[in-house]
């Protein structure tokens, strides 16, 4: 109640006396509850910035309100123009570096920072000038020089930034960072073997170690490349650069092995199988799991190999999208499994991944008849959920929250299984247990990606999508959180900041198909669309040809689509003691999906010409559409139609 009467309150200082107050009414709600998602979320408007920097950005102004606190000692002053700085606002940050500035004027660690903050606003001249006093005034120091160095290279300068390195180097020649910016720039310039001599003044250093692989991938040299590129991936595993080389690496020893195998195979039956396995390791480290599961089979058929072999045949052809197949060879492998019930339960999966849910549902049986489970609920939940037999997938999965809230009670790992009860019950729409047992589990002391997954979900699917997208900020770097982020944020209409997440995701997982599908849909995606045709008609002698022109506008977005038309006939040429002939009609049409299922439409037409002998005419009609399957539609119409007596009667 508490809560309700300061939250009422915080509106009616906004409408008497306007934001300034409000900004401090919400603060003082957070000040007592840090967490508070409303005032966030109002502070968030008011900062233009995201919910997950709100508490940065008070943090870091209530230390700078304080000015004798804040500048009593360097380490207190930086610490706040670091917090500014993650947040974005550089301006800030400088504000607090002049305070600083202007008590110890002689302060190289201010200088360079404020040149980095006109750096990290794409102010070049204003960094650069700062740089050019750390220069001036510490000539001893070589911090100064880096600073002018990042400022020439992002300006474009290349020739002034190949220059301040070289001095550099020429005082210190072990500088990493000069070592590694000029390697970088010979590299970005395709100077491979200036590069390469960059690199190699330090080959011990893992960055350097990178680039001299690189460099070797360029010219050519593979042998060279691969031991010091596969020792930089342990380190960078997500570097673009060097994915891309080890892949064109991989791809040119499968070429020179299948020529190799194709042409002249080794006589030698031992050399024969090692390069064939080679070759199966490297198509499977390739992506080509098809091409890796066939040479396998090729190697000895199905029927004499053992169940770690067929194991792996299975798995192959699962991640090539032979589903079917790996279900079946997943039933082959229980004959002889060590567990055949866990066997048989990977097949089932398969055969759900293939939608061949009636051998799904077969497998599933044989097994029930054995013993039932929680296993097998699971999947039984999934399959009736995919058959769109809903209310049998939502009753087992809320019987296996119940399950799974029991079983905590006497289980050593209660949070796992209380956490298995909220999917169970986020799958089964029980989100009032759901936020019972969360709630439970972040008084018990559970933070971090575990709980926020599932809050997440529970904020999306409950449509709290702003919620949901500040704890989808919090994680960056997951591919998951991420979609569903660029998702949320289509869901409020911000397509362009949608367009931005599924880009930064499919940057990061280039071969993400979901990251790849939620940016063709963004960036594709225009509400509206305009479109003008002309069709000219020759009668060939009969009458007088005609031009007609046609504008087309519409507008869909999610559930409705509207479309306004216009066409215009003319006669293109009169003949004398023909009749002119003008005619224009108008339509408008209005579709509402009402479910995936269901859809309906209203139409409205009229047309008005000057000839004589034709009609005119006002149309009014509703339609009513049926989607049994993707592939067919039903349709039911009914118009009225109010043609005017025609003017030669």
């Amino acid at each position: 109640m508490r809560f309700l009467i300061k939250f009422f309150s915080v509106f009616l200082v906004v409408f008497l006396s306007g934001i300034g107050y409000a900004q401090q009414q919400w603060l003082e709600i957070l000040e007592n509850e840090p967490a508070n998602q409303a005032a966030l979320i109002e502070l968030s408007k008011i900062y233009n910035l995201p919910v997950t920097l709100v508490s940065t950005k008070v943090l870091a102004d209530k230390l700078a309100s304080n000015r004798q606190e804040a500048m009593k000692s360097e380490e207190s002053a930086f610490y706040i123009v670091g917090l500014y700085e993650y947040i974005g606002d550089f301006s800030m940050a400088r504000k607090v570096i002049s305070e600083y500035f202007a008590l110890y004027p002689g302060s190289l660690r201010a200088i360079l920072t404020m040149g980095w903050e006109y750096y990290l606003e794409k102010k070049y001249s204003e960094s650069l000038q700062w740089y050019h006093q750390a220069i001036d005034k510490f000539p001893q120091s070589l911090e100064g020089f880096h600073g002018k160095m990042l400022v020439l290279t992002a300006e474009g300068k290349t020739t002034e930034a190949k220059s301040v390195g070289n001095y550099i180097l020429y005082r210190d020649p072990q500088n990493i960072t000069a070592i590694l910016r000029m390697g970088n720039m010979a590299y970005a310039g395709k100077q491979y073997n200036v590069a390469l001599q960059y690199y190699s003044l330090m080959p011990t250093n893992i960055d350097c170690k990178l680039g001299i692989g690189l460099c070797y991938y360029k010219l050519g040299k593979f042998d060279s490349a691969r031991p010091l590129l596969l020792e930089a991936y342990k380190i960078y595993p997500l570097n673009p650069n060097l994915i891309e080389a080890l892949g064109a690496l991989n791809e040119a020893e499968i070429k020179n092995l299948e020529n190799e195998l194709g042409t002249k195979p080794p006589s030698d039956r031992m050399l024969l199988r090692e390069k064939q396995n080679r070759l199966i390791f490297l198509y499977e480290l390739n992506g080509h799991f098809l091409k890796a599961a066939n040479m396998l089979i090729s190697q000895m058929p199905k029927k004499g190999m053992n169940f770690e072999q067929i194991l792996r045949v299975s798995s192959l052809l699962s991640l090539g999208g032979k589903f079917n197949e790996a279900g079946q060879d997943y039933e082959l492998a229980a004959t002889i499994s060590p567990n055949p019930r866990l066997t048989k339960l990977a097949a089932v999966d398969s055969y759900i991944a293939a939608r061949s849910y009636d051998r799904a549902e077969i497998v599933l049986n044989q097994l029930r008849g054995q013993k039932s489970g929680t296993d097998l609920d699971v999947r039984y939940a999934t399959l009736f959920s995919l058959t769109k037999q809903y209310k049998k997938a939502r009753n087992i999965y809320n019987s296996l929250g119940l399950n799974y809230e029991a079983t905590a009670k006497t289980s050593p790992y209660p949070q796992s299984q209380k956490l298995a009860a909220v999917d169970a019950y986020l799958n089964g729409r029980s989100y009032q247990r759901a936020v019972i047992l969360l709630n439970q589990l972040s008084q018990e002391g559970l933070k971090g990606y575990e709980l926020d997954r599932r809050l997440a979900r529970l904020h999306f699917e409950q449509k709290s999508y702003s919620k949901a997208i500040a704890i989808y900020s919090k994680y960056p770097n997951d591919l998951g959180m991420q979609i569903s982020k660029g998702w949320a944020l289509v869901a409020i209409d911000h397509l362009v900041d949608a367009e931005k997440a599924f880009k930064l995701a499919l940057l990061k997982y280039p071969k993400s198909m979901e990251a790849k599908g939620g940016y063709q849909f963004t960036h594709g995606y225009r509400p509206w669309d305009i479109f003008a045709i002309v069709t000219n008609i020759n009668y060939g002698g009969y009458q007088d040809s005609r031009r007609i022109v046609t504008e087309n506008l519409k507008y869909a977005h999610r559930k409705v689509a509207a479309t306004f038309s216009h066409s215009r006939t003319d006669v293109v040429s009169l003949t004398p003691g023909n009749v002119d002939y003008n005619e224009d009609l108008y339509g408008l049409k209005l579709y509402y999906q009402v479910d995936p299922k269901n859809g309906i439409q209203a139409h409205f037409m009229t047309f008005q010409n000057d000839d004589v002998k034709t009609d005119e005419s006002d149309i009014v009609g509703l339609a009513y559409f049926y989607y049994p399957t993707e592939r067919w539609v039903l349709g039911l119409e009914h118009d009225v139609s109010a043609y005017r007596t025609a003017k030669a009667h």
